[in-house]
């Protein structure tokens, strides 16, 4: 059978078909010690050692893991073609799935190595080699469930998630991570079962409550979502998780007062509690007390002087208290933030790309157009395809005349893939009138998409109508013209 290496997790957990190395042990046809062959003739190397064997011979040379001993008695005609399909297809059926006598299966093999493939590792697509210098290419068989009946679908959930504990030790833990698990791939009703189980495991597990209190909430079902965020903090009063989510579930209900107080029972727990800290800020801006909020907030970076999702708080906070001057410091410390420095569960990325957003239109607005684009060109150096960031630009470029620098602009937008490329309407609300509208509608017939850039123009020509502005309807109906 196949080959594997013995010493990875997956190998000494028993899992040998998941083992780190199968791919190259299997598919490599070398020797892992010294990229040689254990096959030779005349002294000249003969490719072999395919699954670890290259078996179709009269002899094969093999490794101790990847023999099966047999009894004597069994016919091999019949062991021979099951070695591989019993350990993984077969073994995955009767012991994953657990299939009653009757059921279906279906199996298809999907591949798609484009770029519209979402799920594709490799941008842009390259080949994928099942041995090294082959030119075959693989893909992925998957197995799925069909049942005769939709309803017996909880059943079978049900009956999977039972073996699967049971096979771990019945632990709550367990059952907690394959709700995670459920939760990570959409599968809401599968999610809620496994937390379920969970906290009939362990009542005590206050991070299984406070996820069945999120879904809840995330499903609109406010009476549930509360009871579970409550059941949490009953549960564990030192998880302070919990408070943050009813805290945040309360404020968004308009109940603040009783948020106020949960918020701050988690911050006088941990005083480096960031999300508790936000929230409560959040909570002071909407009762219009934002020097309340900029205090929260700084006694916070005095904690943890390099967040920088903190930073960026208080430089809007500075900026909504109509002070631009005191925010860009913290805009500056913002932008410099790191992996590292970053404590919030968000992406640095989003976060470095405001950092820049905000200045980059404060300049815009000031009059200052070196720092702005200083700030647009670290924006298009996180996300070149950054569509505000691009607009903006190429409208500033169109008050001074820059019609060509404009265009190239444009024209990036419209090469990106289709699933990146903003939609007309988007860059028509946008880019300036009439100027920007008809560089666009230019830019999508240089491309030959010349009934989009007609539709453009029509819709140009009918706001000209409306403003009265007869100088941009004669240009525009001159645009069109030309499509006759």
């Amino acid at each position: 059978t196949f080959n594997s290496c013995g010493h990875c997790d997956n190998c000494q957990e028993g899992h040998p078909a998941v083992c780190d190395d199968v791919g190259y042990l299997s598919f490599g046809c070398e020797r892992p010690s010294d990229g040689g062959s254990p096959l030779s003739q005349n002294g000249t190397k003969i490719s072999g050692y395919f699954f670890g064997q290259s078996s179709f011979a009269s002899y094969a040379m093999a490794t101790e893991r990847n023999v099966v001993k047999v009894p004597k008695d069994v016919p091999l005609e019949l062991l021979g073609p099951l070695g591989c399909g019993i350990q993984t297809g077969a073994g995955t059926i009767l012991n994953a799935l657990r299939p009653e006598a009757g059921a279906t299966l279906v199996m298809r093999s999907i591949f798609d190595n484009s770029t519209g493939n979402q799920r594709n590792p490799n941008s842009p697509p390259k080949r994928i080699q099942n041995q090294k210098g082959g030119s075959n290419e693989t893909s992925a068989a998957l197995i799925e469930l069909v049942l005769q009946e939709p309803s017996d679908k909880a059943a079978v959930l049900e009956a999977q998630m039972n073996y699967e504990i049971q096979q771990a030790g019945g632990t709550a833990e367990f059952a907690f991570a394959m709700g995670v698990e459920m939760e990570g791939l959409g599968r809401l009703q599968e999610a809620i079962a496994a937390y379920e189980r969970a906290v009939s495991e362990d009542p005590k597990l206050a991070k299984a409550h406070d996820r069945l209190g999120a879904i809840y909430q995330a499903q609109g079902n406010k009476t549930q979502a509360e009871y579970y965020y409550r059941e949490a903090i009953d549960a564990d009063s030192s998880y302070q998780e919990a408070r943050l989510n009813l805290g945040r579930f309360l404020r968004e209900g308009n109940r603040q007062q009783a948020a106020a107080k949960l918020l701050q029972e988690a911050l006088d727990a941990d005083p480096s509690f960031l999300g508790a800290r936000i929230e409560l800020s959040t909570l002071l801006v909407e009762q219009k007390l934002v020097k309340s909020a900029i205090k929260l907030l700084e006694d916070g970076l005095k904690l943890d002087p390099m967040e920088p999702f903190l930073a960026l708080q208080l430089g809007k906070l500075y900026v909504m208290d109509q002070k631009p001057e005191a925010s860009m410091q913290f805009f500056e410390l913002a932008g410099q933030g790191s992996e590292d420095t970053l404590k919030m569960d968000v992406p640095l990325k989003t976060v470095l790309i405001e950092a820049n957003w905000i200045p980059a239109r404060m300049f815009n607005v000031g009059g200052n157009p070196g720092k702005m684009h200083y700030h647009l060109d670290r924006i298009f150096e996180l996300d070149p395809a950054n569509v505000e960031a691009r607009l903006l630009l190429v409208n500033k470029l169109l008050e001074s005349r820059e019609e060509t620098e404009a265009r190239k602009h444009l024209e990036f937008l419209l090469k990106l893939p289709l699933e990146q490329q903003p939609l007309p309407p988007q860059l028509i609300a946008e880019l300036s009138f009439p100027q920007g509208v008809r560089l666009l509608a230019d830019v999508y017939k240089r491309t030959q998409r010349s009934e989009i850039a007609k539709g453009i123009l029509t819709q140009a020509l009918d706001v000209a109508k409306k403003r009265g502005n007869l100088i941009w309807i004669t240009q525009l109906q001159n645009d069109l013209a030309r499509y006759r």
